[in-house]
């Protein structure tokens, strides 16, 4: 026991180990520190287990204070001393004092209830803590998960949680079946406790009618001799004051996007610079929110001399413009070109639809053969701000995390620039829109001012166009 710290001491009080099962869930902050304390004095020598058996006497006091005492004889190590060389260990008063220590502390938060209904009483919030490496692709570690109660002003609280540098915690809770989540907080260093975002609850609706398109943007791919791949990403908003959910049919198409007239293998993902959805049993819901949301609906279709695309729109797009691969023209006098712009390294010609009303079909015909081979695009390409495009069915957490790890990618990356003396800040332009990303995503959360907000999207923009 003496190789233990007092950290996982009290680690070992509250969760346990594959020896010891966990005995101090219910105790407060500052009683698993005393527990640890007390378990510290034990560390010292067997001796002290015979001035224990020598004192079974005495009065219970007397046993308590011999217990908390250790000896201090020269052939007994003091408290003082350190048993194995390089372990640390706490200091022990008479009294068994604990002193709250970095490592542990309490998690917070509140629910914000936006709803005409009160909330139920005794409502369960859960936390749960990640880990995550530094590559995004092996996906988080949960390694927290604890379950509490809601108070009743509207406030939680998780005491005697570790809360190492990093970590990353969010919260959550089901209200009629529906998932509601806090947004992530992650650890700073040194810091003795954690406030998450409030989990905010809204009325739910499937009318789509406060939901607001501001741009379509259709991509098309040349990826083989017979296939052709179309990529739609659209940017939309919420702007009323419940949650719209959206039911996805046997087809992948909702109610507000649909698939291009005969195109076939219909999905979407949501993107990762956008707002986060609520992934549900039959699709996803939309809360509302100043930001914009984003999705990307994928389709095929068969490649033929001249290609009949027909798109339609329920809802009003304020912006709709037509990417095809440089040498692929599009008729449509409808349509205005705007000539040809690079996007990952392929050249695409670009088309102007301007704004199209609901229930609009937008119908072009593409003919001719591009210049080079766009089988290399990735749907990134799609969206020159994308980084990361989570599957459909790991809308919430996931996507909270995705957000998460870039947030403390870049903050490790700006940390480490500042140790640096001299060199540039970024080696691509694709590091520059991850780091715009995380700082949109960082301002959304509150994390930082408006003022320093603007002033470092000024900076990363003038890099970018630097880059170009």
């Amino acid at each position: 026991m003496s190789g233990l710290s007092e950290v996982e001491l009290a680690r070992i009080v509250k969760q346990g180990n594959d020896e010891v099962a966990a005995f101090g869930s219910t105790l407060t902050d500052d009683e698993v520190w005393a527990v640890a304390a007390y378990l510290r004095t034990l560390t010292f020598s067997t001796s002290s287990t015979s001035a224990a058996s020598s004192a079974s006497t005495s009065t219970p006091e007397a046993v308590a204070a011999e217990a908390t005492v250790p000896p201090t004889d020269a052939a007994t190590p003091s408290v003082e001393t350190t048993p194995i060389e390089g372990t640390p260990q706490a200091e022990v008063t008479s009294e068994a004092t604990a002193i709250p220590q970095p490592g542990f502390g309490a998690v917070t938060g509140a629910v914000e209830n936006r709803t005409s209904a009160s909330l139920p009483s005794g409502l369960k919030i859960t936390l749960r803590g990640f880990d995550h490496g530094a590559d995004p692709s092996t996906g988080p570690q949960e390694v927290v998960t604890q379950d509490g109660t809601l108070n009743t002003d509207g406030t939680y609280s998780f005491g005697g949680i570790e809360i190492p540098t990093n970590r990353i915690f969010i919260a959550e809770t089901t209200i009629n079946g529906f998932p509601f989540q806090s947004g992530f907080a992650i650890v700073e260093e040194g810091a003795t406790s954690v406030t998450l975002p409030s989990i905010v609850i809204y009325d739910t609706t499937e009318d789509i009618s406060a939901l607001v398109i501001d741009e379509a943007r259709m991509f098309f791919e040349y990826s083989s001799d017979n296939i052709i791949q179309l990529f739609g990403v659209y940017s939309f908003r919420n702007t009323g004051d419940k949650i719209i959910i959206v039911p996805t049919d046997a087809n992948g198409e909702n109610s507000f996007i649909k698939a291009p007239e005969g195109s076939s293998g219909f999905s979407f993902e949501p993107t990762q610079d956008g707002e986060r959805l609520i992934s549900t049993e039959s699709g996803f819901g939309i809360p509302p929110s100043d930001g914009s949301y984003g999705l990307v609906a994928f389709s095929s279709v068969a490649k033929t001399k001249e290609l009949d695309i027909s798109q339609k729109f329920v809802l009003p797009v304020a912006v709709v413009t037509v990417y095809t691969p440089e040498g692929v023209e599009v008729k449509n006098s409808q349509l205005s070109d705007l000539g040809v712009q690079a996007i990952q390294n392929f050249n695409f010609q670009i088309y102007d639809a301007g704004s199209v009303v609901a229930n609009t079909t937008l119908s072009f015909t593409l003919t001719g053969e591009p210049k080079e081979t766009t089988a290399a695009i990735t749907p990134e390409a799609t969206n020159p701000n994308q980084n990361i495009l989570i599957a459909g069915g790991a809308l919430g957490i996931a996507l909270i995390l995705a957000g998460a790890w870039m947030y403390l990618r870049d903050r490790n990356r700006v940390e480490e620039d500042e140790d640096e003396d001299g060199g540039d800040e970024f080696e691509s332009s694709e590091e520059v829109m991850d780091a715009i990303i995380t700082l949109d995503d960082q301002h959304r959360a509150k994390k930082i001012s408006d003022e320093a907000y603007q002033k470092r999207r000024a900076e990363l923009k003038e890099i970018l166009k630097g880059m170009m």
